[in-house]
């Protein structure tokens, strides 16, 4: 009985071993493929948005995006009042992002977090898990 609880402890431990490797292989090449994402930053998408920068956090498994808004889009009231509009339309293209689905396969928070061009402050964040 005591051979068999070790044999399942060792069985256990390697398993763990395993999946923790794997989880920080998929981990380092998260935070290397931020890296690389960010030399062609800033990129600006329209007249409205520039995507300033992305980074990976390992410990939180959290890829965020941060931009700039400009223009029309600088309005921290408009990101109130279609919060629940402008976070669906995210979520969904999302979802239908091949390029986003190995982050979602591997159950990272996706963030989307958006700064006024005006006053350098953070206008609204949005948050997918």
């Amino acid at each position: 009985m005591k051979k068999l609880l070790f044999l399942s402890f060792i069985i256990c431990a390697l398993s763990l071993t395993v999946f923790s490797c794997k989880h920080s292989s998929v981990s380092d090449k998260f935070v290397q493929k931020a890296i690389q994402e960010n030399k062609s930053y800033p990129l600006k998408l329209n007249d409205s948005i520039i995507v300033d920068s992305t980074h990976f956090d390992v410990h939180s498994n959290t890829l965020s995006y941060f931009f700039t808004v400009l223009s029309d889009l600088d309005n921290e009231q408009l990101f109130k009042d279609n919060y629940d509009l402008m976070k669906a339309a995210l979520k969904a293209g999302m979802e239908n992002s091949p390029y986003m689905k190995p982050y979602l396969d591997a159950h990272c928070t996706i963030r989307y977090v958006y700064y006024s061009g005006r006053t350098r402050k953070k206008i609204e964040e949005f948050a997918f898990n």
